[in-house]
């Protein structure tokens, strides 16, 4: 009886490891260290495969190494293809032409859907907590033209308590819902002036602040 225990266990553990082996090799890709979007990286494939080197637009370009098992090529990459290899120890006509990912605007970091995660857009780049694949916990936002959001998200929007600096030079600390400043906040402007009052579904930036924003100037 034991000895049908046995065997019957020995049968399938073969089949636990493959599974096992095959989950852990679909969350092989990962950014391994530094810039893997615009800068200088080192991103694995899924297939194993690691490249070290430049980057640009989520894409290998710029100098930079590709290896994988015992093979490794070094040169010159352009929109991630090989242009001119300076350096190898590969088979024959070993040139690889990897490439993260057609979109560029992705998970470039961490578990962009239950977890921690960087996610590049196309206005700019999310660091922060996920749930359900939206935005959704503590998290920061930095817009390409150089706004920054630092607070509370809830499905996938600015809620909660949040600090927005804008490039002007400006500055807003307080409650936000959906997006807009919605609840007690303090405006902070360049030129020294303090907005502190109850807002209510605001956009930043919208006409309605701007009004605001000369009248409280003509009301001092």
């Amino acid at each position: 009886m034991i000895r049908k225990q046995l065997k019957k266990y020995f049968c399938i553990l073969p089949i636990l490891l493959i599974a096992i082996a095959f989950c852990f090799s679909e969350s092989l890709a990962v950014c391994l260290q530094g810039d893997c979007y615009n800068g200088k990286g080192t991103y694995q494939f899924d297939d194993g495969g690691v490249y070290k080197g430049q980057w640009k637009n989520g894409r290998m370009n710029g100098i930079g190494r590709f290896s994988i098992n015992d093979d490794w090529v070094e040169g010159i990459w352009e929109n991630a293809r090989l242009k001119k290899a300076t350096a190898q120890k590969a088979r024959k006509n070993y040139l690889p032409e990897k490439k993260v990912d057609d979109n560029p605007y992705r998970c470039i970091h961490g578990d962009c859907e239950e977890g921690y995660g960087v996610f590049q857009y196309e206005d700019g780049q999310y660091s922060g907590y996920w749930k359900n694949k939206k935005r959704h916990g503590s998290g920061d936002f930095y817009w390409n033209e150089g706004n920054h959001y630092s607070g509370e998200w809830r499905e996938d929007k600015m809620s909660g308590h949040g600090f927005l600096e804008y490039k002007n030079g400006d500055r807003f600390s307080g409650i936000w819902l959906n997006g807009k400043r919605d609840g007690p906040g303090t405006l902070w402007k360049a030129d020294s002036t303090v907005i502190k009052k109850v807002w209510k579904e605001e956009e930043p930036g919208s006409i309605q602040s701007r009004v605001e924003h000369l009248c409280s100037g003509l009301e001092d």
